[in-house]
């Protein structure tokens, strides 16, 4: 949904369009960032035709999303949508749902032979009215759904616990099961070289290189940029350029900025990021973000039951724990986070209204949002 956001709402709304799904027919405004999240309305049989085509897509045949031939030897009718995907994201997207983990029922279905192996999907709707699974191979796209006609929901109805089970007994039981048996675009692929930690292209800093197989070249390939030079004490803490008369030993570190190696930590227990400063030597780095509220967002507080306005959290980081943290809400000091505290957060209360909240460490690095609280 951050991705979304950040890429436009409209623009991937108007591509979904021109895959002419049935009841996708409200508007951007009306699905919101949920559009990601299947926020918006189709069929089964549509849901069929795209996967249809996403595996039809994969293979290079022409104009993949078009209808799906009820009688084998009736003409193709109706639209017939120009739109596919490059062969190097339909590659990625069709190996990634191929390599996911499947329902307690098929735990061991990485032991399968080759023709055993499927690209899958499933998909819950909200307050569990609908399970959805569709999958497609070489030889078959299978679509099953789940649930009440009335639309009632029902506690564990979801599409990994009901509807894939069943879709993968259908795949079972279908003759001459098989994977894509060769990509067609494999001749118009080149070898790059990436970093392994950041995914851009190799950089002159990056010591950890992978080689990667992709699609033509492309002006959105990005050199990477997160390595930085450092210089290192004998005991490991980080001698910053302004303090040149001390003894150090340079090395190469991958960093990120703050806002990103939040999130990043989370999933890479083996990232180090940078050194703690020398106590010596202690200067400004971009160590310190806030995380939420974001720059320029738009916050709607909920009331509770009680009719009260409820509070929005107010989240930083920084790359030091023990650091202390000052909080200020319209240059007033409002609160001070602990050494120790990680991340660092306080909750606050607000009326509608434009804010702008900062935090300040004691070295004086500084990160603020102005955000705005609806009615």
């Amino acid at each position: 949904m951050r991705l979304l956001n950040q890429v436009g709402l409209a623009g991937f709304y108007h591509f979904l369009t021109e895959l002419r799904p049935s009841y996708l027919d409200k508007g951007p405004d009306h699905y919101g960032l949920s559009l990601i999240l299947g926020g918006g309305e189709t069929t089964l049989w549509d849901l069929a035709r795209l996967y249809k085509g996403m595996a039809q897509n994969f293979t290079a045949i022409p104009e993949p999303f078009g209808e799906i031939n009820c009688l084998k030897n009736k003409s193709k009718e109706g639209f017939m949508p120009e739109t596919s995907f490059s062969p190097g994201v339909i590659s990625a997207v069709v190996n990634t749902m191929a390599d996911v983990s499947r329902p307690r029922e098929e735990r061991f279905w990485y032991a399968f032979e080759n023709d055993k192996k499927i690209a899958w999907k499933t998909g819950t709707s909200f307050g569990h009215r609908d399970a959805w699974a569709i999958g497609f191979n070489g030889k078959y796209a299978v679509a099953v759904w789940i649930g009440n006609e009335n639309g009632e929901g029902r506690h564990d109805l979801t599409g990994v616990v009901r509807a894939a089970p069943v879709m993968f007994q259908i795949f079972n039981a279908l003759p001459q099961n098989r994977w894509f048996a060769k990509e067609p675009f494999s001749n118009r692929k080149k070898v790059i070289t990436v970093c392994r930690e950041s995914g851009r292209l190799a950089g002159q800093l990056c010591n950890l290189t992978d080689k990667k197989t992709v699609d033509k070249e492309s002006f959105r390939w990005i050199p990477c940029r997160f390595h930085t030079e450092v210089c290192l004490s004998p005991e490991g803490t980080w001698i910053q350029p302004h303090c040149k008369d001390k003894f150090c030993t340079k090395d190469t570190l991958f960093t990120l900025p703050a806002e990103v190696e939040y999130y990043y930590r989370e999933s890479h227990l083996f990232y180090k990021g940078l050194p703690v400063p020398d106590p010596e030597c202690i200067g400004t780095s971009s160590s310190l973000s806030i995380i939420y509220p974001t720059d320029k967002i738009k916050i709607f507080i909920p009331r509770n039951e009680e009719g009260k306005t409820g509070k929005i959290l107010a989240k930083a980081y920084h790359s030091d724990p023990a650091a202390v943290l000052f909080w200020y809400l319209n240059d007033k000091h409002v609160y001070t986070s602990p050494a120790g505290s990680d991340p660092k957060v306080f909750s606050l209360q607000l009326s509608a209204g434009s804010y702008e909240l900062s935090v300040i460490d004691r070295s004086g690095q500084k990160s603020t949002s102005n955000f705005e609280v609806l009615e």
